[in-house]
């Protein structure tokens, strides 16, 4: 899903700035100083995570745990 919008994003931007379709994706992305969807999505998480270790609430401590004990199982 995330490969899908990332594509329809650099075609969008193509599309916008009168680009040929055929002109290679990284120097659009790097001439427009973009991030892939992708990395916003995993900044965004770890921000997340971050802030959801530091809470006070019990139960947030608690499902981070069981999380990390299940980690290693695959789960």
């Amino acid at each position: 899903m995330e490969e899908r919008l990332d594509r329809i994003q650099r075609r969008y931007v193509k599309w916008s700035l009168g680009l040929d379709m055929t002109t290679p994706n990284y120097i659009s992305m790097e001439e427009c100083k973009l991030t892939e969807i992708k990395e916003k999505v995993l900044g965004r998480a770890a921000r997340y995570e971050g802030k959801a270790i530091e809470s006070k609430k019990e139960l947030v401590k608690k499902c981070i745990k069981e999380r990390e004990r299940n980690w290693g199982n695959g789960q």
